[in-house]
């Protein structure tokens, strides 16, 4: 919570790279983006992979204009992978390996940009890839 609290007021992030260590926890609701709490409103990319991160991510949450990356592969997340939509400039999203679940969105069929994404090793994902 105090990492959360006190990257909250940084704003002016391109980049977060966490990936590769031994955190624990929940995906900080202020990290994802805009909101009541504050977050990284100018983040390009987010990486997150490789730790020990549990809970639903909140992709509503998420800075809709400006979000190039998201990567959590290798966590414990859980939850529905929706609320993509109008994340027009996301190119990369890599979930794998980690507990999400649900069927997937059609969100997914309008990310125009997107070339990267991964949700292998997600068992509980069900459905089709929207076109």
């Amino acid at each position: 919570e105090k990492v959360e609290k006190e990257l909250s007021f940084l704003k002016n992030f391109r980049e977060l790279i966490l990936n590769d260590n031994w955190i624990s926890g929940h995906f900080p609701r202020g990290l994802g983006g805009v909101g009541k709490e504050g977050g990284l409103d100018s983040a390009f990319r987010i990486n997150v992979s490789n730790n020990r991160m549990s809970g639903n991510i909140d992709f509503d949450h998420f800075p809709k204009d400006k979000l190039i990356s998201f990567k959590a592969a290798g966590n414990s997340f859980s939850g529905n992978i929706g609320g993509f939509a109008g994340i027009s400039l996301l190119k990369q999203l890599d979930l794998r390996s980690n507990d999400f679940s649900g069927t997937i969105s059609s969100d997914f069929g309008d990310l125009g940009n997107l070339a990267l994404f991964r949700i292998e090793n997600n068992d509980k994902i069900v459905g089709i890839m929207p076109s």
